[in-house]
């Protein structure tokens, strides 16, 4: 089954649209892509990344990762293999420090937050206030962080 949140869920037929039962979801393996409604796992044991494409036409895992980095603070970082290219800064509760078109506003506007869930684990998400504002945060297959509007 395909969610509303673009979230594809394999299941079985008792339990659909149970992503706590679920077998296997693609917003527990992401790509190249965050999509609202992803939670994206803090852990100081392993940096849960998004990878990009080997080229523009070959979606084969590529040379770069974009992910939380959970040391300190957590922030935003693109790695281009293990050397770290690119970080936000650290998230301050409100926003991320290094990111300068970054507001109390945009951070509103877009949901971003860090959260304890009940799992005792801590997550980054990204939940719009508004459904028709949803953007697509990319790694490019040159090691871009890009948005875009999904539509």
């Amino acid at each position: 089954m395909l969610d509303t949140t673009g979230n594809l869920i394999i299941s079985s037929n008792d339990s659909i649209g149970d992503t706590d039962k679920a077998y296997w979801q693609s917003f527990n393996h992401p790509t190249d892509s965050y999509l609202p409604h992803m939670k994206v796992l803090i852990s100081s044991a392993e940096i849960h990344a998004f990878s990009s494409w080997k080229s523009e036409n070959d979606p084969s895992q590529g040379n770069f990762t974009m992910g939380v980095d959970p040391r300190g603070a957590p922030q935003i970082v693109v790695w281009e293999r293990s050397r770290r290219r690119w970080r936000s800064g650290h998230w301050n509760g409100v926003i991320f420090s290094g990111v300068p078109y970054m507001t109390a506003f945009t951070t509103y506007q877009y949901g971003f937050k860090v959260t304890r869930e009940s799992d005792g684990k801590f997550y980054f998400t990204y939940n719009p206030s508004n459904n028709s504002e949803l953007m697509r945060f990319q790694i490019t297959w040159n090691g871009f962080e890009e948005q875009k509007k999904v539509e």
